[in-house]
This record gives C-alpha cells, structure tokens and sequence, in this order.
C-alpha cells in the first residue's frame, strides 16, 4: 500500500470528469469573482494578519488562468469555490501560504499542475498543503481497473499520511468540505448523502483528533441538513421560533452580564471588585441544531409526532454562553464566574446554576443557567487558551507534532480513529492494531499471506497453542505459527476459510480474507479446530463427525474405530455425533479387533479422506472373496 502511494504522488493527476465549461464568464460574473477575492484581504488585515499580497495575488491569478471558463454543477464560475475556502480560512486568521494553499487546492487535481511546478513558483509551504489535499485519481494507478472504492480508499490514507506531516492542511480540507456541503445541492442525494457520510467517517474524527471543535460543530450541521432534511428544518423552525418569542427576556440578561462583569456600574462590589480585569469575555452563541437534536431525541419516543414539542425552553437550552477568564489570572476560570454568583443569584434576574452536563459534541462540561424567565442557557466556562485550543486546535496550540493518528487503516481509514493497542511481534517490533482484534487479526497486519496460512499462534513466550480466535491484549508478544513461504510462495499452505470471518475484527484483516476467498471459494470450505486427548489441535471441515475425527487421525484408526469419548463426558457418544468448535475428542481404536467396519459408515462419514478411506477398504475386501 506505501509503495502504491508512494508510486502515486510522483505521478501527474488528471481528472476525468472535466466540469461544464464556458468561453467567457459575464461582466457580473468578473465583477462577482474580484470583490469576493478583495475580501479576503480586508479580513486578514481586519484580524491583525499581515497578507502577503504578492503572493496570494499570485496564486489567485493562476487559479483564475487554470479554472478560466469551469462551472460548477450550480452554474456558478468554479474560481468562486477555492475563493469561498480562502475566505473560510481567512476568517479565522490565518497566515498567507495556507490561504494561498487554498486559493491553489483544486489545481493538481482538478488541472495539468505538478506539485514540483507548484513549488517552484509557490513555495514549499503552499505546494505540500495543495499535494496533502489532492485526491489520488485512478488515471495514475497502476491497475486501471481498479475499482472507484478502492481508488477513494487510496485517496484517504494518502490525505491522513500528509496530514500528520502538515497538520494545518486540515483546515484546507475542512474548508473545502464545508463549502462543498454548502453548494451540494445540484446533485443527486445519493451522492449528497454518501459525500456527507464520508465527512462524518473521516474528516470529522480526524478534525476532532486534531482538537478543530469550531469545524467540527459546522460540519457535523451540514452533515445533518443532508442525511434528515425534515428533522434539521423542523429542529431549525421551533428553535429559531424559541429564539424570536424570548428575545427581550435573552436581550435583558445579556445586558445585566454584560453590565455585571465589564459595565461601569456604580455598585460597591462591582467598584471594588479586582478579578473583573481578568474577564476577557462572556458571549452568547446560537446552538447548533445536531446538537439540540441530539439533546431532545433522548427524551422522544416518536420522531414523528415527539420531536417539535420537546423543544421548548423547558427542555432546550435557548444560547451557548462563554465565560473566558485571562490566562494571566492565577485563580481558575470556575473560581473567577462563582466570586460573581451571588451577586447573580440574588439580582433582578435570578440567574440560578441548575445542574452540570457534559457536551456530547466535545466532552467539556458545562454549567445549565435559568433566568427570571425560565429561559435556559449552557454556560462553559475556562481560560483563554483552553477555549482557543479547543475551538481552534492545532492553529493556535504550537505543538504541531504532538497531534499523532497513530497506525492508519489502509483498508477502511475511518477505522483509524477507533482506540489502538500496541502489540509486539516475536523480534520485539511493535505493532499497532485496533483494540480488540484478534491474533487472525495481528497476522494479516503483519502480512496478508501470513493471514491466509495461518495456524495458531505462540504468546508471551508460552509454548501452549492459542486459537487464532483469541483477542489480543496490550503489551502481547505474538509469534504467528503459519504454512506461509516468502522466498517460495507456490508451497504456502493457505488455512483460510469462510468460517474466518467470525474471528477477525479489523477491516484491513476483512478486506484481505474477502479478496482471497474471492478467487479461491472453492477451496475455502468452512473448517472448525477440534483437539485431541493429548491437546493436539486439528482442523475438520464443519459438519463432519467423531468417525470422520478418526479417519483425520490416521486410517488405521479409523476403520479399527470402538468407541469415542467428547469433552468431559464420561458416555460414549454416538457415531454420527457432530462435531462442534474446540470440541476434544478421544478416540478407542483397536487394531487387534477383528470387527471390521460396516458399509452403513459410508452414510456417516462427511469428509472425502474418510469416504476415500472406506471405500478402498471395501473394495480390497471384495477382490479377496
């Protein structure tokens, strides 16, 4: 898979699905493109950034000159889409190369750039951002018939591998997403939907591991408009309803707030208090309507009739309010909002802490107020750079390389944000594998002919045979046991078999063994381990008997079988027995007895190697007579 990568970003993209083009865009058009750029700059500058103009005037005019007459599936000229992305960018105060990277994002996959261009006349910065951002095209596989899944699967691992290096690429992405979410309503809702189930598979988890919450809220609410349209409008008409019904009592609280905390108000406390410099903020947000979905659907037995009545402002909470203390302050941001609480408490509008929750969205805890008027709010409460690092993440944390994914899954790279354990292989090389993945599971990680021969496996330097059923526990030292050969493949012995798929949990291990048994079905009769007195282990095909177990011990035993004995019962069991997973099994066998086998055996016996068996045996003994 590294090596196909590998192979594929030094290749040129070229996309085969060229958009609508036009030979000239209208006046209004032109006009509509420049103020939407110009824009952007006046936000840099507004936000304190000092725009490179030179540069972004650049990468603007190459976008025009590579996207000159492309339209959008809207009719729109395609230059407005990297233009609303930079804009996206700039609003949240950002330096000029990533803004730039922006502007450039769809040119290496979308035109005939090479990233090698982009960084001669770019910078390194903006080429590696556009690079990590550019999709891998099934054009540059090597296998041109690979299918469209797999080619997308490419296209992920490839954007996680150059996120990890280029951290910031993230917002590029999330901004592209965003805008893209925004306008996708000219096409068919199934791409609509499955465009919004790969945002939650892949770019929300991977915005969340990066701390990017701000995004993630905007997001996780496009997503929702998308995959229940009905829901998010009715959750968006009763909350914007709730809001315009208690907009004075909400207008009048805010303004006590802002009066208690930041007002030159004539009150003693309020004169004499020291820690209200240390308050940098208390603002009101608009819920996000997943989030108020998510809230009242606990509390709904039926969507369909539930829904509209539970949101009300007994149930929801009407604005986010953020409390943000100065890190400078030596005491907690909690301890600074509490010095202020009686004061609250016993003033003209009652404001009560009710009871403490937990954000399902991003884990943080917050305080529930409710007013005079019974209108609700969530109150978060923290220093500076926690709610900046939350909000903003890697933007504004300065520690870029601490923001690991850990081990990606090449087969389904949702899969990577999912809890990992670290698992050693017998020369002491540490493994990452999903937490809860079985011993089949490490094997395939270490490599999928290994997977497919596998027999049992070795751990912690026991010699007893563990399954390859058994989960795997953090800290393991597994040796795989296989019929595998690396330098001679034509004399691996493949043990893989449908039954295969209740062991294995990991979608790269699945995706291997499907592919397998894809060419080798009918040789992958499902097959189950059963064991013998001494612990010996064996594999038998499912449904076989305790006399086919016999046969499998060796013919001998099979045709002088007696008797056999299953498990711990101390009963015979009978002949035609069927046989179950991990079953042990002894066989009395006897071959000084001169009673011989009986042709009603033919009917028990399951397997060919003891049918073969039998048949030889009856045969020889026919010629004799």
């Amino acid at each position: 898979m590294e090596d196909r990568l590998l192979a594929l970003k030094k290749t040129k993209n070229v996309n085969t699905a060229a958009p609508e083009m036009v030979e000239e865009y209208t006046e209004e058009q032109i006009k509509e493109i420049h103020e939407k750029y110009s824009r952007i700059i006046k936000t840099m500058y507004a936000h304190g950034v000092m725009a490179d103009t030179k540069l972004l005037n650049d990468a603007f005019q190459f976008a025009m000159e590579k996207h000159k007459g492309a339209l959008r599936k809207n009719k729109e000229p395609y230059i407005l889409h990297p233009i609303a992305v930079a804009q996206i960018l700039a609003n949240l105060g950002f330096e000029s190369d990533l803004v730039a990277a922006a502007l450039l994002h769809d040119v290496v996959e979308d035109c005939d750039v090479t990233v090698e261009y982009l960084t001669e006349r770019f910078g390194k910065n903006v080429a590696d951002t556009v690079d990590a951002l550019s999709a891998v095209n099934v054009i540059t596989s090597a296998d041109p018939e690979m299918e469209k899944k797999d080619v997308d699967v490419l296209s992920d691992v490839k954007l996680l591998n150059e996120i990890e290096k280029n951290p910031k690429a993230i917002y590029v992405k999330i901004a592209d997403r965003m805008h893209n979410l925004t306008t996708i309503g000219a096409f068919p809702y199934a791409k609509q939907r499955a465009k919004a189930q790969h945002t939650r598979e892949i770019l929300i988890p991977l915005a969340r591991k990066m701390g990017v919450y701000r995004l993630i809220y905007e997001l996780e609410d496009l997503c929702f408009g998308i995959e229940n349209p009905e829901c998010y409008r009715a959750v968006k008409e009763k909350y914007e309803q709730l809001l315009w019904e208690n907009r004075y009592g909400v207008k009048e609280v805010q303004d006590y707030l802002t009066m208690i905390f930041f007002g030159d108000s004539l009150d003693s406390v309020r004169k004499s208090d020291s820690l209200s410099k240390f308050i940098l903020s208390c603002g009101y947000r608009k819920r996000y309507m997943e989030s108020i979905f998510r809230n009242v659907t606990s509390q709904v037995s039926n969507i369909l009739t539930d829904l509209e009545k539970n949101i009300c402002k007994e149930k929801v909470e009407l604005y986010d309010i953020y409390f943000i203390v100065k890190d400078e302050c030596a005491f907690t941001a909690v301890d600074v909002f509490f010095h202020f609480y009686q004061e609250l408490l016993n003033g003209s509008y009652r404001i009560t802490v009710t009871e403490i929750k937990r954000n399902a969205e991003d884990t943080r805890s917050y305080f529930v107020l409710v007013d005079c008027y019974n209108n609700r709010y969530r109150l978060f409460v923290e220093k500076e750079s926690d709610y900046l690092n939350k909000m903003n993440g890697v933007i504004l944390g300065g520690d870029l390389g601490l923001k690991k994914l850990g081990k990606i899954d090449t087969a389904e790279p949702g899969e990577s944000f999912k809890p990992f354990i670290n698992v050693y292989r017998k020369d002491g090389t540490m493994v990452q594998i999903e937490e809860g993945a079985t011993i089949l599971d490490f094997a395939f990680a270490i490599h999928p002919e290994i997977g497919i021969c596998a027999r049992y496996a070795l751990v912690n330097k026991k010699q007893e045979q563990i399954p390859l059923y058994a989960k795997l526990n953090e800290g393991d030292l597994v040796e795989i046991v296989h019929d595998s050969h690396k330098d001679n493949p034509e004399l691996n012995i493949p043990h893989a078999t449908i039954r295969w798929f209740e062991y294995v949990r990991t979608r790269e291990a699945t995706r291997a063994l499907s592919r397998y048994l894809e060419k080798h079905v009918e040789s992958a009769k499902p097959l189950i381990q059963v064991h013998d007195a001494e612990g010996n282990t064996y594999e038998i095909e499912t449904g076989s008997t305790v006399l086919d177990f016999a046969f499998l011990l060796g013919n001998e035993t099979g045709l002088h079988f007696k008797a056999a004995y299953v498990n711990k019962s101390k009963n015979k069991t009978r002949i035609d027995k069927m046989l179950g997973y991990d079953d042990v099994v002894k066989i009395i066998s006897d071959a000084s007895d001169t009673a011989t086998p009986k042709f009603e055996w033919l009917n028990i016996v399951k397997t060919q190697k003891a049918k073969d068996a039998l048949l030889e045996y009856f045969n020889s003994v026919l010629k004799t007579k």
